[in-house]
């Protein structure tokens, strides 16, 4: 995914339900067991944000938290971040994603050190836990490691970090794993092994997890919602717009209690408005970047005269709205289409 995309609707629903406690520990009981039960969820909050610079503070809602952890060694703060990767073509920039955003935290960490009063604590990194997530149905299929990114001389790869974040690849486990299994989360997130699945199977799936999680209303509401909700989100926003009605009253016929009925549809209710007001300022984004191309072009034709196809490609590419701005307020640096299109 591009970095300027726009997260679809489910999974930004995947990202706010990984920001809960319960479900990132579902996660992480099945990525790293060995090491999910030291940590202290209940006490988790957001990463703040300010360690991010430029660009990167756009790249949300990748899931950012700090969490205490506990060992022999007593307790630290760890910093956990799960990057949500969904497109059916891996993306090789991840190795790097995940390395930059410990690289930039650990330098904002090292700014705060500098600035905290003598006498100062010693100086430790803080620990970093990068998860990836892929939910495509195929394994992951570009680099995984840094190194992998490298390209010749061989010699300076060894000079190169040994960074590797964790994957964990929702094409590696079964359906029937993750919902017979006995994390609720897993459960919920089995439904996106149903994308491409027909109707008739994606539903009987649908079915399958929405009993799972039902008892979950008596003992846990909210934990119950957000998966809920995430499950809804799905089947609205990955499958055709033709089946929107199929689904429509699924929820409902799967539940007898009329009061919780009556919760489902709202739930229903809002997903769909969320939708709507998502797509139409997705649509204000693209009129924005759209103008600010145009002026772009038009002083640059001044300047180099008539771009190549290649070069209008390129622009067409482009859609970060402040890298655009930046490209026309420093045009009298450039000398030429390419020079301008290489700006960052």
């Amino acid at each position: 995914m591009n970095d300027d995309s726009p997260r679809d609707f489910a999974d930004r629903m995947l990202c706010e339900a990984l920001s809960k406690p319960e479900n990132l520990r579902g996660l992480l009981r099945n990525a790293v067991p060995e090491l999910a039960d030291g940590f202290e969820f209940e006490r988790m909050w957001p990463a703040k944000r300010e360690f991010l610079l430029g660009n990167w503070r756009r790249r949300k809602p990748d899931v950012l938290v700090e969490i205490p952890y506990r060992s022999n060694e007593g307790e630290i703060w760890a910093l956990v971040c799960v990057l949500v990767e969904h497109q059916t073509k891996s993306d090789w920039q991840v190795p790097l994603k995940t390395f930059m955003y410990a690289a930039l935290y650990w330098e904002w960490q090292w700014r705060s050190w500098e600035g905290s009063p003598t006498p100062k604590a010693e100086f430790k990194l803080t620990p970093i836990l990068p998860i990836v997530l892929h939910t495509g149905l195929r394994p992951w299929g570009s680099a995984k490691t840094l190194r992998e990114l490298l390209g010749p001389p061989l010699a300076f790869h060894s000079f190169t970090p040994d960074w590797q974040p964790m994957f964990w690849e929702l094409a590696k486990h079964s359906a029937d794993e993750l919902v017979d299994g006995p994390e609720s989360f897993l459960q919920a997130l089995a439904i996106f092994k149903a994308d491409d699945a027909e109707l008739e199977e994606a539903q009987s799936l649908f079915r399958r997890i929405f009993r799972k999680l039902d008892p979950l209303h008596e003992t846990g509401r909210v934990h119950w919602r957000d998966l809920l909700g995430l499950i809804l989100s799905w089947a609205q926003n990955r499958r055709p717009n033709l089946e929107r009605q199929a689904w429509g009253g699924l929820a409902d016929e799967l539940e007898t209690n009329a009061d919780v009925r009556k919760e489902i549809q709202a739930m229903t209710t809002t997903i769909a408005q969320e939708m709507m007001r998502e797509g139409e300022a997705r649509g204000e984004a693209r009129a924005e970047v759209k103008v600010r191309r145009s002026i772009l072009l038009r002083l640059a034709r001044r300047k180099f005269g008539p771009p190549s196809e290649d070069v209008l490609a390129d622009l067409d590419s482009l859609t970060d709205i402040d890298r655009l701005d930046r490209m026309t307020d420093r045009l009298e640096e450039f000398s030429s289409w390419d020079d301008m299109i290489a700006a960052r």
